[in-house]
């Protein structure tokens, strides 16, 4: 979606705040949305708030093997 890629692209110009708010607004649209999930760790990591990093790549690892379930039925 154009939102993620302008989160992916405000992430790599190093501006975490906007990527942030992106990810947020992405997130609003679809709470399950890996890739946001996995950039909002990203940016909890450069930011050195590691249980917050780890919250949210956890997210996106059980929304993953969410997604592969339901593939596989």
């Amino acid at each position: 979606t154009l939102l993620l890629i302008l989160a992916q692209i405000e992430f790599r110009l190093g501006n975490s705040h906007k990527c942030n708010e992106l990810c947020d607004a992405l997130l609003g649209l679809d709470n399950s949305k890996i890739e946001a999930l996995e950039m909002k760790g990203d940016i909890c990591r450069h930011f050195c708030q590691i249980d917050q990093a780890f919250f949210y790549y956890s997210k996106a690892i059980e929304n993953n093997t969410n997604k592969q379930d339901t593939n596989i039925s």
